[in-house]
């Protein structure tokens, strides 16, 4: 009976390691060599992993990380969000007081 086709690329075991049977390893050589004709290979039809496709980008290295915003957006977002959580309670308040003494 043939073994299915396994990889992980996030194995507890194998720390840092792209991890598979002998069937789920050649699956991925497949859809490496698809991804550099075809810039795109999904992973899922060939073998059972722990992600869906093989891409082919020309990004540099740092482009393909998640960047943070820029500071001044973020403290901006901070400081717009600690006057919206300071100012929401004092009008709710004003207007129940409103409400109450009117």
């Amino acid at each position: 009976m043939k073994q299915s086709g396994w990889i992980k690329i996030y194995s507890e075991t194998y720390e840092n390691s792209i991890v598979g049977n002998e069937s789920g390893l050649s699956a991925l050589k497949d859809a490496i060599d698809s991804a550099l004709n075809r810039r795109q290979a999904p992973i899922a039809k060939h073998c059972q992993a722990d992600f869906k496709s093989v891409l082919l980008t020309n990004d540099q290295w740092h482009e393909t990380e998640v960047v943070e915003l820029p500071r001044w957006k973020k403290y901006t977002f901070i400081t717009i969000l600690a006057f919206w959580t300071i100012a929401l309670p004092i009008a709710g308040i004003f207007g129940i007081y409103s409400y109450i003494f009117s």
